[in-house]
């Protein structure tokens, strides 16, 4: 046996299936994403809903994260506040809402349509690896807490 911990990511479809709540049975975090739109946020209640669920279930607690994606890039763009607003109004919130946003760019469509990350694509995008780094790392926090 090892010493050394044992990450697994696992990139779920974002239904209520019978492979999704197998992974979601299985896991120590759960992180989901979302664009800062209450009809997405509502997706992201339903799914806090069904983790309840599960919680109570396997009698066990599964955190949740949330990120906020395909965030608008225009620097006055308040979408990020009113998506924080809406969710303090919600009758359930993610136990954590991450600090790191991964705006709206164009790499991440191209960078995904070559099959890599946006570290390995060219040309660079500065923003969208300082995104994807920050997000990672406060991932990794949250994890060692």
């Amino acid at each position: 046996k090892s010493n050394q911990n044992e990450w697994v990511l696992i990139d779920s479809a974002g239904t209520d299936s019978k492979s999704t709540r197998e992974a979601l049975l299985r896991s120590d975090l759960v992180l989901t994403a979302a664009a800062p739109s209450p009809v997405e946020l509502w997706q992201v209640e339903t799914l806090l809903r069904l983790i309840i669920q599960l919680s109570e279930v396997q009698r066990r607690r599964v955190p949740v994260a949330l990120v906020f994606n395909r965030a608008p890039t225009h620097p006055l763009a308040k979408s990020i506040e009113e998506a924080k607003s809406f969710l303090l109004d919600a009758p359930i919130q993610p136990n954590h809402v991450c600090a790191a946003v991964i705006k709206d760019r164009v790499v991440f469509q191209h960078s995904f349509r070559e099959g890599k990350g946006v570290h390995e694509y060219l040309p660079a995008d500065a923003n969208a690896r300082l995104e994807i780094e920050a997000l990672a790392d406060e991932l990794i926090a949250l994890i060692q807490a």
